[in-house]
């Protein structure tokens, strides 16, 4: 192709590529601000029907995967390859300039592939049990193997001896024998007494249903917060009750064991889920994961990203695959070597 081709001219035009870049750039922070592949429900509960309706026409809930923003991706992809053969040299004063050139050209041919063929995602594991579907907006999608939460929890951070965190006083006879931090399955002995005691579930609205009887909570705000705890006596015998920390005296029966329920603003250090992959029958692979440090298997990535705040029984875990990953680091090297 002649070099005074209009065409080429075009293509090999630095006006274009910084008017492709701050389109791009643009059109990305909107991607940023609307959810992307998020559930329909989501979107109309978020922005409304006709909003939702012209987003969708725009394509902005999936704008990534969108033609036009893949028609925008491959204009800069010419434009790119344009300049790295109109400046071409092998000369040694040019090789640092042709491999930097080059490393964006690999850097962009990853990043297509990650948005064409990549995968993302959200599933639900419930503790004890595993499964294989992960949803991308409202398409169902299965894997070819399942993922096992073995075992969730969460941690938090403890209150001083100034500023107690969420804690239960224990009373004898009116009197304060000690105070016992709020630890979801943890089992404490009760001093001067061979009786134990367990905290089982925390409501942060309590709410029982009058037909099935069943506990459950109004919404996420501590506006009736309670604990169920197990007691345990010396002969083994065992009993479940409510405590709640606004309204000590509730359902609070006659006892010389009196627990007092102190709320507090619960600060999460750390969630974790006990992962196992499970493929034809058998255990794959096994891995703790939390915020940051995910599980890995066949090109597959499982993110730690929420869990079931009220009673934590479950895991919210984000799929990901980009089979341009390792494209993208290979441009990386060439970038670094370029420079």
């Amino acid at each position: 192709m002649k070099k005074n081709n209009k065409t080429w001219k075009f293509f090999t035009s630095i006006k274009l590529a910084v008017a492709l870049f701050l389109i791009i750039a643009a059109v990305s922070i909107i991607g940023t601000l609307i959810p992307q592949q998020a559930s329909e429900q989501e979107y109309i509960h978020r922005y409304g029907m006709n909003i939702y309706r012209l987003f969708s026409f725009l394509q902005f809930t999936c704008l990534y995967k969108s033609w036009w923003f893949l028609l925008l991706l491959s204009f800069l992809g010419l434009n790119i390859l344009a300049c790295i053969i109109e400046r071409f040299s092998l000369k040694i004063n040019r090789l640092g300039s042709t491999l930097t050139h080059l490393s964006i050209l690999v850097i962009y041919v990853g990043a297509m592939m990650g948005t064409i063929w990549g995968q993302r995602g959200y599933m639900q594991v419930f503790e004890g049990k595993g499964s294989d579907i992960f949803y991308s907006g409202v398409k169902e999608r299965k894997l070819d193997f399942q993922i096992y939460l073995e075992e969730f929890s969460v941690e938090y951070y403890p209150g001083d001896d100034c500023c107690p965190g969420e804690h239960i006083t224990v009373l004898l006879k009116d009197k304060k024998i000690s105070t016992l931090a709020v630890e979801m399955g943890r089992e404490y002995e009760i001093e001067q007494t061979k009786d134990t005691i367990k905290v089982l579930r925390y409501v942060p609205d309590f709410v029982i249903d009058t037909n099935t009887k069943k506990v459950g909570t109004r919404s996420r705000r501590p506006n009736n917060p309670a604990l169920q705890v197990e007691i345990r006596e010396e002969g083994g015998k065992s009993s479940t009750k409510w405590i709640f920390a606004k309204y000590p005296d509730m359902h609070a029966a006659k006892s010389d064991l009196k627990l007092v329920y102190h709320w507090a603003p619960r600060q999460v250090k750390q969630y974790k889920s006990k992962l196992k992959v499970i493929e034809g029958g058998e255990e794959k692979l096994a891995k703790e994961i939390m915020v940051n440090v995910p599980l890995r298997y066949k090109g597959w990535t499982f993110y730690q990203s929420s869990y079931d705040m009220e009673e934590h029984k479950w895991s919210g875990l984000q799929v990901t695959k980009d089979p341009g990953v390792p494209v993208v680091y290979i441009g990386f090297l060439l970038l670094t070597i370029g420079l």
